[in-house]
């Protein structure tokens, strides 16, 4: 994630080398971030979904067989933010980060949890989800943050808070974006608009 912030166009490049390494020398319980990480680069990059979710296959795989949840979770976050989203609906990926948020604290990846929650609740937002409930959400979550000295957290908790805010003031008051009860049209039930609707883990 570092290298990602720091140095964007380096994650290509760092990521296939970790896996070429691993194909050398043998696998261990973090290799399955690595396929996550390059199934992300494959879809961000060449915007070839079908094999993104291919290589996220190769990625669950490999969590599975080494049961190890702590970089499962940031795995999970990856597929739930980056790469589900193409062909199933932003209601599907919403549970999925809930579900990383859960597995995050339970492994002790505390920074991939609250990144989870706070994602979930954007989906939640353009699921159709009340503004109302998403900043009463989001007011406590960021208090958990804070609780657990997540700086980081909270600094995106406090972005979705000043989102809802702003879009729940008088200024906004006309925004097309909104309807009755200051919510978005719900999309759970959208037609999948590609091919991959039919393809499961």
């Amino acid at each position: 994630s570092s290298i990602f912030v720091a140095r964007p166009k380096m994650l290509p490049v760092v990521m296939s080398i970790q896996i070429r390494k691993a194909l050398q020398v043998g696998f261990s319980d973090s290799i399955g971030i690595a396929f996550m990480s390059y199934a992300f680069i494959i879809a961000s990059f060449t915007s070839n979904f079908r094999k993104a979710k291919s290589v996220s296959n190769i990625s669950f795989f490999l969590h599975k067989k080494f049961n190890n949840p702590y970089p499962f979770a940031a795995s999970k976050f990856i597929y739930g933010v980056f790469i589900q989203p193409w062909f199933l609906p932003l209601r599907e990926s919403k549970n999925l980060l809930e579900e990383t948020y859960l597995l995050g604290r339970q492994s002790g990846n505390i920074n991939i949890a609250f990144y989870a929650l706070g994602l979930s609740e954007i989906h939640n937002f353009f699921s159709g989800a009340p503004l109302k409930e998403v900043l009463e959400r989001s007011t406590k979550y960021d208090q958990f943050a804070a609780n657990q000295r997540e700086k980081l957290s909270r600094d995106y908790f406090n972005l979705l808070i000043t989102f809802c805010n702003e879009l729940m003031s008088s200024s906004f008051s006309n925004n097309p974006f909104q309807k009755d009860g200051n919510t978005l049209p719900d999309n759970t039930d959208r037609k999948k608009e590609s091919d991959f609707s039919g393809v499961l883990l």
